[in-house]
């Protein structure tokens, strides 16, 4: 690990097609009011091929195009995004098309028997056959918006929505700063609410802390090395019924690699544990989870002792948890 470097600046930048696993599991452990608990994994593993191009450039041709519920479509928008904050001209559009996928669910009593569990990688694969996202944002990583290119099973979107926040906690936000090594920068972020959702609502935020730690060569890429803490809370309703209301708090750490060059994201690790409560009158039922995320380029990569080492270094303080 090179801790001598001075004057790091990260930025995304356009990227040529790449190919890339997104690794997801789910540990949730569920103690309903009687008493009783039900535990699940989920688990999926799922390869895309992701695109960074100018955004400039992709609504200059989606203007000539039928496509009337895009974002950003038309040239008087392309500098306002929907929160009404100034698009940089620099900003990039992340195209991703999913491609074969591996999934799986399972109790923990069979976890505990060893059993596999049921395998539903065809189920997944079906749905998401064909399936386009597209996420913009700004040259720091910060979101702008996210459309739907193409789903032609709209049952895949609840998939993919899932896949979306995941991309989102992989994705980094820079700080526009000159780095060394030790420096530290936060930001806070909303959590992800579907405004279709016609069962629930939510409203929460995620603070999240960062610090550079150094670089490391691999391959003659030079990679920038950022360690993670998450703070996050929310709170809701369930629409059908008003009495039943909800809050979750979680707290996470997490390493990324990041190349110098274009500031695109080689590798990342990030584990999240989050208790919800759900409420309805009575005794509240408890769920409680362990997430873990993990990206990897195609193919793999041989940095798993490196990423270990760096994590385990101090990372910055995380934010005093919200009561």
């Amino acid at each position: 690990m090179d801790t001598s470097i001075r004057g790091v600046r990260f930025a995304y930048a356009p990227l040529d097609a790449r190919r890339s696993t997104l690794e997801l599991r789910q540990d949730s452990k569920t103690v309903e009011a009687q008493g009783e608990s039900v535990g699940l994994r989920t688990q999926i593993a799922l390869n895309f091929e992701e695109v960074f191009a100018l955004r400039s450039e992709l609504l200059a041709g989606d203007a000539d195009e039928d496509l009337p519920e895009m974002f950003g479509v038309a040239e008087a928008d392309a500098a306002i995004d929907p929160n009404g904050k100034t698009v940089s001209p620099d900003a990039l559009a992340a195209t991703r098309t999913y491609t074969d996928v591996r999934a799986a669910v399972h109790t923990v009593q069979e976890q505990n028997s060893g059993l596999l569990g049921k395998n539903i990688s065809a189920q997944v694969a079906g749905l998401l056959q064909g399936s386009v996202t597209r996420t913009f944002l700004q040259p720091n990583g910060e979101n702008i918006d996210f459309e739907w290119r193409n789903v032609p099973n709209p049952e895949a979107r609840r998939i993919l929505y899932l896949v979306r926040d995941s991309q989102a906690f992989l994705t980094p936000r820079f700080t526009a700063d000159a780095l060394n090594p030790g420096d530290t920068w936060s930001y806070e972020r909303p959590l992800w609410v579907d405004p279709d959702d016609k069962k629930m609502h939510a409203e929460g935020t995620v603070t999240i802390s960062n610090r550079f730690v150094g670089t490391l060569e691999v391959d003659g890429r030079q990679l920038g090395v950022i360690r993670q803490t998450l703070d996050g809370h929310a709170d809701g309703e369930v629409r059908a019924s008003a009495s039943t209301k909800f809050a979750m708090k979680g707290s996470g750490s997490g390493i990324f690699l990041v190349d110098l060059k274009d500031g695109s994201r080689v590798a990342a690790d990030l584990d999240f544990e989050r208790t919800l409560t759900v409420d309805n009158g009575g005794e509240p039922a408890v769920q409680s989870s362990k997430i873990a995320l993990k990206l990897r380029p195609s193919g793999g990569i041989k940095l798993p002792k490196m990423l270990q080492a760096a994590r385990e270094i101090d990372g910055p303080a995380p934010p005093e948890a919200t009561p």
